[in-house]
This record gives C-alpha cells, sequence and structure tokens, in this order.
C-alpha cells in the first residue's frame, strides 16, 4: 500500500507529510506511555487525562484535531524534513540540487555559465532555491505539460523518502528525549528499546536511499525533457539569472 500510494501534486505531498507528522508524533507519545514513563510519571499522566476526561476537555475529536493541527505546523510552518532532518542529518539536496540538476541542465548552452553561480548555489540555499525555480521547477511545476507522467512518479517518490526521513527525525528526536529521561530519572538505558530504534532508523535510510535513486532517474528524464522541448526558453531563463546575480 504505501509503494502504490500516489501523490498527484505539491500540494497532496503536503498533505500526505502532514499526515505522517502526526503519525509518528502519536506513536512517539505512545511508545513514551508504555516502555519509557516510570510507573509513578505514568500514575500523573492517567490523573491529568481523566481530570481532563470529566472536564470536556479531552475527547476523540479533540486529540484528531491536536494531531492533524501538529502535523499541518510540523510540515508547513517547521518544515522539519527539509529545514532540519535534511540539512543536519542527511545533506543530499544541495550536492543533488547543485551538482546533478543544475550542471547537467546547463551544460551547453551558448557562452556558458560561469561557475560562480554553481559556486553560490551550492553554499546558498536562497540563492539555490531562485535558480532552480527560474531555470527548473517552472519548467516542470504542475502548471506545465512536461512530462506529467514522470512528475506524478516523482511527487510519489519524494513522498515516500521525506516519509521515510520524517520517520528518521521522529526516532532521532525520540532516542535523545529518551536518554535525557533516563539520565534524569537516574535509570538504566533499556537496550532493546535502544537496538529497535537504532534498527528502525537504518531501515529507513535503506529505504529512503532506494526512493532518492529512482527520484534520481525521474529527475534526469526531465532534465532531458526540458533541454528537448524547451531548449530557447531554459537559455533565456539561465542567462537572466545570471544577470540578475551579476554573473
Amino acid at each position: 500500500m504505501f509503494s502504490s500510494f500516489e501523490i498527484k501534486s505539491y500540494q497532496q505531498l503536503n498533505f500526505a507529510l502532514g499526515i505522517i507528522n502526526a503519525i509518528c508524533f502519536a506513536a512517539g507519545v505512545l511508545v513514551a506511555y508504555f516502555f519509557v514513563l516510570t510507573p509513578q510519571h505514568v500514575v500523573i499522566i492517567d490523573k491529568l487525562i481523566l481530570e481532563a476526561s470529566n472536564k470536556k476537555i479531552i475527547s476523540g475529536i479533540s486529540v484528531s484535531a491536536v494531531l492533524l493541527l501538529w502535523g499541518w505546523i510540523a510540515t508547513i510552518l517547521l518544515r522539519f524534513h527539509d529545514r532540519i532532518h535534511e540539512p543536519h542529518i542527511r545533506k543530499w539536496r544541495a550536492v543533488y540540487d547543485t551538482d546533478f540538476i543544475l550542471r547537467k541542465l546547463l551544460a551547453g548552452i551558448d557562452g556558458g555559465i560561469s561557475p560562480e553561480l554553481f559556486r553560490r548555489a551550492y553554499n546558498n540555499r536562497k540563492d539555490r532555491d531562485k535558480i532552480l525555480q527560474r531555470v527548473f521547477y517552472n519548467f516542470i511545476g504542475d502548471e506545465t505539460d512536461i512530462v506529467a507522467g514522470r512528475r506524478l512518479f516523482f511527487y510519489t517518490k519524494m513522498w515516500q523518502y521525506w516519509s521515510a526521513a520524517i520517520f528518521d527525525f521522529y526516532i532521532t528526536v525520540f532516542l535523545i528525549l529518551y536518554a535525557i529521561y533516563e539520565i534524569c530519572v537516574a535509570r538504566m538505558f533499556n537496550p532493546w528499546l535502544v537496538l529497535i530504534c537504532m534498527c528502525l532508523i537504518t531501515l529507513s535510510r535503506i529505504f529512503s536511499n532506494r526512493c532518492l535513486d529512482e527520484a534520481h532517474a525521474i529527475t534526469e528524464d526531465q532534465i532531458d525533457a526540458i533541454k528537448d522541448k524547451k531548449a530557447h526558453e531554459l537559455r533565456t531563463a539561465a542567462i537572466s539569472v545570471a544577470t540578475d546575480m551579476g554573473l
């Protein structure tokens, strides 16, 4: 089911990632409640839940609303998957965007492109996003008809990759908080819990790497289609963005 789920637009991608954020957050809370907290802390939590339930503060609808709100905050506002996980844990995006997409896309343009453009794209995310928007995403966005079918596959593969990234992020944060908690309560670590978490992180990395390989092949098709069908527009956009950057 996970591998056959299809994402057809960027908006659907964000919605699906929001659901994954909510599920991972809820799972982390449940694991902490049943397998991490001390009996004394569980009793305190139970009392708080009972009091809130009696006052009709907590219900199935309110819990679902909180989880959906968290999913939206984590995906749209905080963007854990590409603002924290990608630049600090995986660190693949700058290389992928600059050394693969931009260099392949702009290779062979008459007059050439200054190497400084690639250096600035690699070192500055804002510059990289601006360049990619004008020479790549403007040609393959949801409103365009270039390799539309391949774009759907790309969204689906990136959903799978980012889902694994979110899963990886939550487990990493869970392990850090777990270590802090065990130190604070002066209790020995549960080796099985740590081992399971490390195994899950390893599996998520293997899965996400496979998704990246497939997304890489799709992106290559998109680049070839742009250079074949929109060569003049691509050259104009590339020269324009280089000029705007003083290059």
